[in-house]
């Protein structure tokens, strides 16, 4: 050894450190009085790839890689110091092994070849030789069926006077020598896997060492003398050979085996006494043979029997033979699986030691009442794979050491109370893939941490079986199946018919870790759900039917959880209905700050099934305006509706969405109020109706309380500052018969601050100076109108581009005055034609008597109105000339004469006097026959 004397040289130590890693040996340190510290450091060995340019040589940390040749390898060597050297040869030609270079390896402990043809008339230990390798342990060859029938001698294995296990695999089919193994005296492993059927009967007896035997080989049968001085076996395995029959002969001289694998071959049955001399065996394996059935009294001697294992038989059991496994004080693990059908009740009697039964994979449809009664020691039962239907109330009676036990995959139907209540310190309990539709309640040891019921019918609803009764719960939120189980830390309830979350899960298993739901029929969650007090959670609730997620009220339940790791719930792959109801789910995965320490929801999959619209949109993406729920539904007995609308609300922003489009409305419905439903206001959609009219916004119920108004495509032809909406945001008039807006409408829009959209177009605005103040509005608010670049003026033009010279042109100022006063003129001329026609006859007497404008005044204007043209006045002597020539000839002609004559039209009884001066008043000449008899008359 080497010594350095140091005091604090942390560069050296790193060395130290360095080489320790290399070469996988530490340096001894030890501190002398005199405060100095002695490092004492190994001899350093190591591996050096070989100075030849032959070989490719690699270090592969932690081992080495040769291969030879260098650019066409024969032969590939993996070298590890001290612990292996393992050959592969790549070619089959015997010459491969010449390939390999001198190597200077030293001690190793195990030595393998693989795919190697064996040497001719030489030593394996000749090939060990080129590593100049000393004390091999162990040797293992495998031909991995490449090489063609290798034949082993004596002679390959002189030189390895150390060897402890020789491992042989696929060796030669011919008969191996009966001194093959004379010079292996200290082996203590020896593995033969080949395809011979027999063995000669002293190839072992210069093997008095030998602890372990395996042969996996082809055997037959066991020839007398084959074990003979195998006095020290302890692990004897047959496995995988073809033997049929065993008798007790065949291990007199290996009593001393504790381990016997006799799996794989091809026994159907056993000597009773077959295992007889065996006195000290502790493991016995009876695997994968064709039993039909075993002999009672068959292990009677075998006290000393730990584990006994008969798996995967290949013929089905009917049963096994009374009291096999009985009065065995150190059976420890028993596994039985092979097609079993029943068991006798006293299989395990008097063997209380036992800790492990693995019963699984068998055809068993019950158990025996007692069957268990004696293990008391017994830990883990695994029965999963059966037929059972049924547990008997004191099949676990003895049994209170139990902590595992494993009934999956049976037909059971239902668990009383009283089957599982001896069993103080059961943990784990699989009742998986099972029939269960009931349990009873408290069925559960408190103790109990991991409970698997999934894959069964259960529903816990109020119907519980409790010691063959009838019990109905008080209370359908909680489950007395689980109740009281305070350890409780993994609940496996997927793939049952659970329909609700219930409250008890959240709030009485408090160190629950793990509730798994999935693929269950819950179709509603809500906040009330979800008041988990336990650390850690995880609630698994996807790929159930839910529909619904209410958490109005979750904040509230939350709010005074301290900081702890939240609550983890999955909720993927439901069919979410993403109406209004989730509201407070979607605001919560956008800000979870509020909840953050109680609740953490796992969205992942999360998609809408409903509302069409919404189908296939992932929850986190989804926009809460899009929220909705129907105003009505069928519950609904007085509909708030209007008939032949669609309703629905919006909370988000307390709004009542009101579609009446396409509804041949002639006029706007009464709406509902939105006060009485906790909504603030109402969007309401009337387009595409026709209506002509918009009401009184203080008359309609509900419509001053629209916020948002569509009314495209209507018949609207005029606007009153009424029908706007105290509150509106938006209007919609397009394609209406709209051709101006006046100024009470224009100034109630202005006065309107809530109003953030309008819209106007396709309608026939007039664009003329009368509806200047309407370009006013529209170019002062500009920013709020809708479509403001497809309005148009009846004439085509774009209103957006039109100035107040194009609605009003200056060069048109005088014609347009002038046509004002010529319009004023005529008016003027049509009253004063209106007045002469009535008084015209008092206006041309006036104008007359005062002389003025006397052209305008005719005779004809003044008698216009008489009644005669003419009154004759004439002497009564000359009546018979005016009544025979004078009359006649005025009254006739082409132009007669109305005449007035005293003795035709005056009137009887008349004062003569009065009747002279109407006739003169009334004709329009008088005419005088001034004769000498008219100057002689008194008159």
């Amino acid at each position: 050894m080497i010594k350095f004397k140091i005091r604090e040289f942390a560069v050296i130590l790193l060395l130290i450190s360095c080489l320790a890693i290399q070469t996988e040996t530490f340096p001894q340190a030890t501190i002398g009085s005199n405060g100095l510290t002695t490092i004492e450091l190994p001899e350093i060995r190591s591996f050096t790839c070989p100075e030849s340019d032959h070989c490719h040589c690699l270090n592969v940390y932690p081992e080495y890689e040769v291969q030879c040749p260098r650019y066409d390898p024969h032969v590939s060597m993996h070298i590890k110091q001290p612990d292996y050297i393992k050959i592969q040869c790549i070619s089959n030609n015997i010459t491969a092994i010449e390939e390999i270079p001198q190597m200077n390896v030293g001690e190793i402990t195990s030595f393998g070849l693989q795919a190697c043809p064996l040497p001719i008339g030489r030593s394996l230990m000749s090939i060990a030789d080129k590593f100049n390798v000393t004390r091999i342990r162990s040797l293992s060859y495998n031909s991995l069926g490449t090489v063609n029938n290798p034949l082993f001698r004596r002679q390959h294995f002189a030189g390895f006077k150390d060897l402890q296990r020789l491992y042989l695999t696929d060796v030669s089919e011919d008969e191996l020598p009966s001194d093959l193994f004379d010079d292996l005296q200290s082996l203590t492993w020896l593995t033969l896997k080949s395809s011979r059927e027999y063995l000669p009967k002293d190839i072992f007896s210069k093997l008095p060492r030998l602890h372990v035997i395996e042969l996996s080989m082809k055997l037959r049968e066991i020839v007398d003398g084959l074990f003979t001085n195998q006095k020290l076996v302890k692990n004897l395995s047959f496995w995988g050979n073809r033997l049929h029959n065993l008798t007790k002969n065949s291990f007199k001289d290996v009593t001393s085996v504790e381990d016997l694998d006799l799996g794989s071959n091809e026994m159907q049955t056993l000597d009773p006494e077959v295992f007889s001399l065996l006195v000290n065996l502790k493991n016995l394996a009876l695997n994968g043979n064709n039993f039909s059935s075993l002999p009672e009294g068959l292990l009677a001697n075998n006290k000393e029997l730990f584990e006994f294992k008969m798996l995967n038989n290949r013929v089905p059991i009917k049963t096994l033979p009374s009291g096999l496994l009985s009065n065995k004080p150190n059976l420890n693990r028993v596994l039985l699986r092979s097609d079993i059908a029943s068991l006798p009740e006293n299989l395990f009697t008097g063997s209380s030691n036992i800790s492990f039964i693995n019963l699984e994979g068998n055809q068993l449809e019950k158990l025996p009442a007692k069957l268990l009664h004696d293990q008391i020691n017994l830990q883990e039962l695994n029965l999963r794979y059966n037929k059972l239907a049924h547990l008997d109330d004191d099949l676990f009676h003895g049994t209170r050491a139990l902590r595992v036990v494993k009934l999956s995959y049976n037909q059971l139907m239902n668990i009383s109370t009283n089957v599982f209540k001896h069993l103080d310190r059961l943990v784990e309990l699989y009742l998986d893939h099972n029939n269960l539709h009931t349990i009873g309640a408290h069925a559960f040891p408190p103790e109990i941490e991991t409970l698997h019921l999934q894959y069964n019918r259960l529903t816990f609803k109020s119907n519980l079986i409790i010691s063959g009764y009838t019990a109905v719960s008080e209370d359908e939120n909680y489950t007395q199946s689980l109740s009281g189980l305070n350890n409780l830390k993994y609940l496996k309830l997927e793939h049952n018919l659970i329909e609700t979350l219930y409250m008890d899960w959240a709030i009485n298993l408090p160190k629950l870790e793990e509730l798994d739901l999935s693929f269950n029929h819950i179709n509603y969650l809500f906040d009330g759900n979800l008041q988990f007090l336990q650390e850690n959670l995880r609630v698994n609730l996807q790929n159930n039917q839910i529909t619904l997620i209410e958490l109005r009220n979750l904040e509230l339940y939350t709010q005074n959880v301290t900081k702890r790791s939240p609550v983890k719930v999955e909720l993927g792959s439901n069919p979410l209905n993403c109406n209004c109801v989730i509201l407070d789910l979607v605001k919560l995965l956008n800000d979870n700050s509020k909840i953050r320490n109680a609740i953490e929801f796992d969205v992942s999959e999360l998609m809408c099934s409903r509302p069409e619209t919404l189908r296939g949109k992932d929850v986190t993406k989804l926009d809460p305006y899009s929220l909705l729920c129907k105003l009505d539904d069928e519950n609904t007995q007085k509909k708030r509706c209007p008939e032949n609308c669609d309703c629905e609300v919006r909370p988000i922003d307390h709004a009542i969405l009101v579609n009446c489009s396409n509804a041949a409305l002639t006029s706007v419905p009464v709406l509902p109020n939105p006060k009485n439903i906790g909504m603030k206001h109402i969007e309401l959609d009337l387009s595409n109706n026709y209506i002509d009219e918009l009401p009184d916004r203080t008359k309609v119920i509900g419509y001053n309380n629209v916020s948002r108004l569509f009314m495209d495509h209507n018949n609207l032809s005029r606007l009153h500052a009424v029908n706007i909406p105290q509150n509106i945001q938006m209007m919609t008039l397009n394609n209406n018969n709209l051709e101006w807006m006046n100024e009470t409408v224009l100034r109630q829009l202005n006065q309107t601050n809530s109003l953030e959209k309008l819209y106007l177009s396709e309608n026939s605005w007039k664009c003329d100076c009368s509806t200047i103040e309407f370009l006013n509005y529209v170019q002062s608010q500009y920013r709020k109108i809708g479509d403001l670049n497809k309005i148009m003026c009846e004439n085509g033009e774009q209103l957006s581009k039109m100035t107040t010279d194009d609605f009003c042109p200056k060069e048109n100022t005088v014609v347009i005055l002038i046509a004002v006063l010529v319009a004023l003129f005529g008016v003027a001329i049509a009253i004063a034609a209106l007045l002469y026609l009535k008084f015209s006859q008092e206006i041309k007497v006036w104008l007359f008597a005062k002389g003025w404008c006397l052209w305008l005044i005719t005779e004809d204007d003044l008698d216009e109105d008489k009644k005669y043209d003419a009154f004759i006045s004439f002497s009564q002597r000359d009546e018979d000339l005016v009544a025979e020539y004078l009359v006649p000839e005025l009254e006739s002609g082409e132009y007669p004469y109305k005449l007035c004559i005293h003795f035709r039209d005056w009137i009887v009884g008349d004062m003569i006097a009065d009747q002279v001066m109407r006739s003169v008043a009334e004709s329009r000449k008088t005419i005088v026959i001034l004769s000498p008899n008219f100057l002689q008359s008194v008159w």
